[in-house]
C-alpha cells in the first residue's frame, strides 16, 4: 500500500501562514499593552509628589465671648472657597485641604452675632490656629 502525497493548495498554505502571523501579532499586542500600563503607572507615580504639599489646615475653637463656653454646631466658613465646617461638642473645628494664602473666616451660630476674622494666613503643610 502506497500513501499518496497530499497536495497543499496555495490557499491552504496562506491560511496556515496567517494563523501563525496572528499569534505573533497577538504576542506583540500583549507586550505593547503591558508597556502602556507600566508607563501610565509610572507617570501616575511621578505626578503624586507634585500634588502633595499645596494645601494647609485651619483649626480652632469657637466660644461664647461672655461665658467662654464652647459653642457646639457653630458654622465656620472660609470666604472665597467652598470650605465650610461645624464645630464639635467641644467647640473645636478643623478645615483641611485649604489652598495656601490669606483668607477671611466667618463664624456664625443661631442666636449669636456673626464674627469675621480677617487675613488668616494658611501655610504650606501646616496647621494654622484660628481661635
Amino acid at each position: 500500500m502506497f500513501i499518496k502525497p497530499r497536495n497543499i493548495s496555495l490557499s491552504e498554505y496562506s491560511v496556515k501562514r496567517k494563523s501563525h502571523n496572528t499569534g505573533e501579532v497577538a504576542l506583540s499586542t500583549r507586550w505593547s499593552n503591558c508597556i502602556v500600563i507600566v508607563l501610565v503607572f509610572l507617570l501616575g507615580i511621578a505626578f503624586v509628589p507634585a500634588q502633595a504639599g499645596v494645601t494647609g489646615k485651619i483649626s480652632g475653637t469657637v466660644t461664647d465671648s461672655r461665658s467662654e463656653v464652647p459653642l457646639v454646631g457653630a458654622t465656620v466658613r472660609v470666604l472665597g472657597t467652598n470650605l465650610v465646617t461645624k464645630t464639635d461638642e467641644d467647640g473645636e473645628y478643623f478645615i483641611i485641604s485649604v489652598p495656601v494664602g490669606k483668607y477671611d473666616l466667618v463664624v456664625s451660630h443661631v442666636g449669636f452675632k456673626g464674627v469675621t476674622r480677617k487675613a488668616v494666613r494658611v501655610l504650606l503643610d501646616l496647621t494654622t490656629p484660628a481661635d
